[in-house]
């Protein structure tokens, strides 16, 4: 197992799909089902073919078991801290530190690219 960035040989639709399984799964009941129903894995995989270089997957072979972005802050009132914007694994690997391990690496990540804070957002109904 290994955390690598995402580079332009990685197979983006399969990790399109891999964002839409996790998130569909980590917000039922959270969000309306409507909405969940009307997400598609190609909204996914236009975002990470947009800005490949923030994204960090991790890989066992060649199966992605989650993914990570992390980027300068959004919030312009957070300007000085870099923010965490996904975190998703593949809901078969749910529970087994593999979120922990994108986290880890995602503040290595940040780090070393000058932030000494960082942020992500969150529905309470997630912390």
């Amino acid at each position: 197992m290994k955390i690598r960035q995402l580079t332009s040989r990685d197979d983006f639709t399969a990790l399109g799909n891999l964002f839409l399984k996790s998130f569909k799964v980590a917000y039922s009941g959270m969000l309306s089902k409507t909405y969940l129903d009307n997400l598609t894995a190609d909204q996914w995989t236009k975002r990470l073919k947009s800005n490949p270089q923030e994204n960090w997957i991790l890989v066992d072979g060649d199966k992605y078991l989650g993914v990570s972005t992390i980027i300068a802050a959004r919030d312009q009132s957070m300007q000085e801290y870099g923010e965490i914007r996904a975190i998703y694994v593949d809901p078969a690997c749910f529970r087994q530190g593999y979120g922990s391990i994108l986290l880890a690496n995602d503040f290595k990540q940040l780090k070393k690219q000058g932030y000494t804070r960082v942020y992500l957002w969150a529905l309470a109904e997630n912390i």
